[in-house]
């Protein structure tokens, strides 16, 4: 069984379930072992050799909020994707929030355990509030997967009908000093205050109160919006500055822009809080807990974004083997099957030049579908591009997904 340095905890402490209390939790005890008796775990007890990882939006979400008129084939390639994956262990992986993939009921019984974040307040179209996400149409077949990680937010393994959080991989990110920290320190490198000209609306002060976001603020992540390549790119070097100064010991900045619709987006992360870190984690502890070898197991991680790609590449070591699916529609697919250095000027993950996970994509006798090799080692990725396979070329990104998943015998 692989593991990767404090991603994974002393087997001893790691079996022994212990309570930790914390003044955001009022006093409540929580226990932190979250993966024992998990729905995930007495799956691989039982059997089961398949992990799905779905990223949400553009590959099994087409929208990220509410629509008046959700695609109905969408819909149904979702539901249909539930179905066919019941059998294995389901993940939802997503820059959203717990909050939006448990129903209420779900969500409830979660925080009487324990689960610290607020009920959100969803707008519908007709521009009613609700705290139910089973009031939302599209978003019904997304609800209680087997395990939810969260990007700037944790990890949420589900038990019988609620979700427990670990606590320990909370402990490794920062916990809830984080983000007090973090903004502590951009008022020191920013006393003018500049930095907050491009915050996400999730960050700005006040939007979450007033109702103009849907959920509260994450722990381990805070959003910029940027005008163009340009801007960013002077916020990241001025960032990096002070970090070489020693302001922000606990953060990276991860790139999440679509430049054909002109969006330049930068996350600041907790560094052990990035999207790849948080999925060998929950993969190593779903091994540790049920005494399946990742050796035994077989992983396919659905995504769309650079993060998803890095994640396809350089999480689950230790795996019996490991499937890329790119949904179709992604920003990214075009990089990829062209074997581009960059995507939005930042460093492609898996090409010659990235800092941490270089290589090269090999294309097969199957179109669109693509073998990548590491430099350096003999981990070897299949990526399969959901625009350029014959089975799911010019479809929309959940009925991608799902032809991917049938193409791969599901």
């Amino acid at each position: 069984m692989y593991t990767t340095g404090l991603l994974v905890y002393g087997c001893e402490w790691a079996r022994t379930k212990y309570i930790r209390e914390t003044g955001s939790m009022e006093g409540r005890q929580v226990y932190a072992d979250a993966y024992r008796d998990s729905l995930a775990v007495r799956k691989l007890k039982a059997g089961a050799r398949r992990i799905v990882v779905a990223d949400k939006d553009g590959c099994i979400q087409p929208f990220p909020h509410p629509v008046a008129d959700p695609p109905k084939k969408e819909i149904a390639a979702g539901w249909e994707i539930r179905r066919i994956t019941k059998a294995d262990v389901f993940v939802e992986s997503s820059a959203q929030v717990v909050d939006l993939s448990a129903d209420s009921a779900t969500f409830a019984r979660s925080r009487a355990r324990g689960l610290n974040r607020p009920a959100p307040k969803i707008r519908l179209p007709n521009g009613k509030i609700t705290d139910r996400p089973e009031d939302v149409e599209e978003w019904m077949y997304l609800l209680n997967p087997d395990l939810f990680v969260g990007f700037g937010t944790g990890i949420y393994p589900m038990q019988d009908d609620h979700y427990l959080y670990d606590w320990e991989y909370d402990e490794a990110t920062g916990g809830s000093t984080w983000r007090p920290e973090f903004f502590f320190d951009l008022d020191r490198a920013y006393p003018d205050g500049s930095y907050r000209k491009h915050l996400g609306l999730i960050d700005q002060d006040g939007a979450w109160e007033a109702g103009d976001v849907d959920v509260a603020p994450l722990a381990f992540r805070a959003q910029w919006k940027h005008f163009s390549e340009k801007e960013r790119e002077e916020f990241w070097l001025s960032f990096l500055s002070w970090q070489l100064k020693g302001l922000f010991p606990n953060a990276v900045l991860v790139d999440e822009s679509n430049p054909a619709a002109g969006h330049f987006t930068t996350y600041g992360v907790s560094t052990f809080a990035q999207k790849h870190m948080a999925m060998e984690r929950a993969g190593n502890m779903l091994s540790f807990h049920s005494g399946v070898a990742m050796s035994e197991v077989k992983i396919v991680k659905i995504g769309d974004s650079p993060t998803d790609v890095r994640t396809m590449l350089d999480a689950f070591q230790g795996a019996g083997e490991v499937t890329g699916v790119v949904a179709a529609n992604s920003r990214i697919s075009k990089a990829i099957h062209n074997n581009e250095d960059h995507f939005a000027g930042i460093a492609l993950a898996g090409s010659p030049n990235h800092p941490e996970v270089p290589g090269r994509y090999y294309r097969t006798d199957t179109e669109g579908v693509l073998v990548w090799k590491g430099t350096g080692h003999e981990r070897e990725r299949t990526i399969i591009l959901a625009d350029y396979a014959p089975w799911s070329r010019g479809m929309g990104c959940v009925e991608s997904s799902l032809a991917c998943l049938k193409y791969l015998g599901y």
